[in-house]
């Protein structure tokens, strides 16, 4: 068994899981960074590249060369805004719809396999992982 702290074993998981989804994304031709950006969009649909920056806790000028690469290869679209009609927002495209599921696909066989497919262990650890979220932000505030 690992020795230290709560913080080193946090650090090692974290460390491996970067490595781990960089794999993944690689198979698809995507930064970890895009990845976040069109699985952001899956979900809220439609956000201003500040809003996404914002969420990822980048710059804007970073946020603009990721939001560049993946318009160029049709993942998503800017349109005027519905909530603003002074802004632009991004939305993401049936093609970057079609990876993300494609992505997330192989990231629940691969957490299926962390858990030795035991549904039980996984949903514990989960409640585990929120309630810690839930601590961490309470430190944070």
């Amino acid at each position: 068994m690992r020795k230290g702290t709560c913080y080193n074993y946090i650090s090692t998981l974290l460390r491996e899981f970067k490595k781990f989804e960089s794999n993944i994304t690689k198979m698809f031709n995507l930064s970890p960074f895009q990845y976040h950006v069109l699985n952001i969009l899956f979900i809220e649909k439609e956000l201003s590249m500040t809003e996404i920056a914002n969420e990822l806790g980048i710059t804007k000028g970073r946020m603009s060369k990721i939001v560049k690469a993946l318009e160029e290869r049709g993942f998503l679209i800017k349109k005027i805004s519905m909530k603003k009609s002074r802004r632009y927002d991004f939305v993401i495209t049936e093609k970057g719809e079609d990876v993300i599921m494609q992505v997330e696909r192989l990231l629940c066989e691969n957490e299926k396999a962390l858990f030795d497919n035991n549904d039980y262990k996984m949903e514990q650890f989960k409640s585990f992982l929120d309630h810690l979220i839930e601590k961490l932000e309470m430190l944070n505030e």
